[in-house]
C-alpha cells in the first residue's frame, strides 16, 4: 500500500507542479500573445481620462475603442470607448469625468444599430467601482447582475453551459499558456524582439495586431431599441447641450457581411432617427457605415478595423470634423 501510495504521489507531484505553474504564470504569457485583461484596460483607460488633457473625448463601444486613433485627430482627443459598451455607460462615464472637472468641447459619440438593445453587464465587477450607485441601480433588480458577479466569481469562460465553458476555461489556461510560453522562449533564443499583439495606447485606443476576416463571415445581431438605453442616449444629449459642447454621433466602417444581416427597414428607421436627433452647430452625424474605401483587408473580423484600417478612418475623419470645427455641415466624405 505504501507503494501504490509513493508511486501515486510519484506520478502525480510533477502533473501538480505544471498546473501550478500554469495557474501563477499563465495571466504574463497570455498578455503577451492576447493583450492585458479586462480589468487591466478599464483601471487604465479610466486612469488615463482622467489625468490627460483633451478638447475632444470620444465614447463608444469596441468599433470606437479599436478603430478611432486619437493620435491622427487634429484636436487634443481621448478614446474612452471600451469592448461591449452602450450609453448607460457612457452616460455615467461623463459624470465621472464631470466630478473630476475634466473639460472638453467635443464629444464622439459611437453609434451603432444594435447599440441600444442590451443593457451591458459582463464588465460591471471593474465599471461598479467608478460609476457609482446610480449605474449599479440600473442593475440591482436585473438576473444580469447576477450572471456578472457568477462570471467574476469563477472567469468570463466558466459559465453555462457548464462543459464547452469549462473547456473553453482550460483551454486558456493550459493550451493557449503553453503556446503563448513557447512562443515568448523561441523567439527569445532567436533574439527577436518581443512584443504584444494587442496593447492600449496612452490615447485611449486599444490595438489589435492579428486578423481573423474572412471573406465568409457571417453576423446576425438584435436591432431591438430598448427604452432605457434611449433614456440614458437623450440625457447624454441633454448633458452635452447644458455645457456647451458639439456632440458628433459617428458610425464606423462596417463589413456589408454584416449590414446584409439587418433589415433594411429597420435600418432605415435608425437613420431616420439619427438624423431627427442633429442640431445645427450642436449635434452632427457622420455614418461612415458603407464608405467605398473600407475593404475585408481593413477589418480584423467580422466587425473590428485593423490597425492600418483604424487609421485610414481616423485620417477621414478627422477631415470632417475639422469642418465641424468650422461649423460647416459635413457629410462622410
Amino acid at each position: 500500500m505504501r507503494k501504490f501510495i509513493f508511486h501515486s504521489l510519484l506520478f502525480t507531484f510533477p502533473i501538480f507542479v505544471v498546473i501550478m505553474l500554469n495557474f501563477k504564470y499563465a495571466p504574463y504569457f497570455i498578455r503577451y500573445e492576447l493583450g492585458p485583461g479586462t480589468d487591466e484596460q478599464i483601471d487604465r483607460s479610466f486612469t488615463l481620462a482622467e489625468s490627460r488633457t483633451y478638447d475632444c473625448l470620444a465614447l463608444g463601444n469596441s468599433r470606437i475603442y479599436r478603430g478611432l486613433n486619437p493620435d491622427l485627430v487634429s484636436i487634443p482627443t481621448f478614446n474612452f470607448a471600451n469592448d461591449d459598451g452602450s450609453f448607460n455607460q457612457y452616460y455615467f462615464k461623463l459624470l465621472y469625468l464631470d466630478k473630476k472637472r475634466k473639460k472638453f468641447k467635443y464629444l464622439i459619440l459611437g453609434m451603432d444599430y444594435f447599440e441600444f438593445s442590451y443593457l451591458p453587464y459582463t464588465r460591471n465587477h471593474v465599471y461598479f467601482k467608478y460609476l457609482g450607485d446610480g449605474y449599479k441601480k440600473d442593475y440591482q433588480q436585473s438576473i444580469q447582475s447576477i450572471h456578472g458577479l457568477t462570471r467574476w466569481l469563477l472567469g468570463r469562460d466558466f459559465f453555462s453551459p457548464l462543459n464547452t465553458s469549462f473547456n473553453s476555461f482550460m483551454s486558456k489556461k493550459f493550451a493557449w499558456t503553453a503556446l503563448s510560453c513557447s512562443k515568448y522562449i523561441f523567439r527569445a533564443l532567436q533574439g527577436k524582439p518581443r512584443f504584444m499583439k494587442a496593447f492600449l495606447r496612452d490615447n485611449g485606443q486599444y490595438v489589435i495586431a492579428f486578423s481573423f476576416a474572412l471573406e465568409n463571415d457571417s453576423l446576425i445581431r438584435d436591432l431591438t431599441r430598448l427604452p432605457i438605453q434611449d433614456d440614458y442616449f437623450n440625457k447624454i444629449l441633454k448633458f452635452c447641450s447644458d455645457r456647451g459642447i458639439k456632440v458628433i454621433l459617428v458610425m464606423a466602417p462596417a463589413r456589408s457581411n454584416e449590414l446584409d444581416g439587418y433589415n433594411p427597414d429597420t435600418i432605415m428607421e435608425y437613420e431616420r432617427y439619427f438624423q431627427r436627433k442633429t442640431k445645427p452647430n450642436e449635434v452632427f452625424y457622420l455614418n461612415y457605415s458603407t464608405h467605398p474605401s473600407f475593404t475585408v483587408q481593413d477589418f480584423s473580423d467580422i466587425t473590428h478595423l485593423t490597425e492600418n484600417g483604424a487609421n485610414k478612418w481616423s485620417d477621414i475623419f478627422d477631415g470632417d470634423l475639422n469642418k465641424i470645427m468650422k461649423t460647416q455641415i459635413p457629410t462622410a466624405s
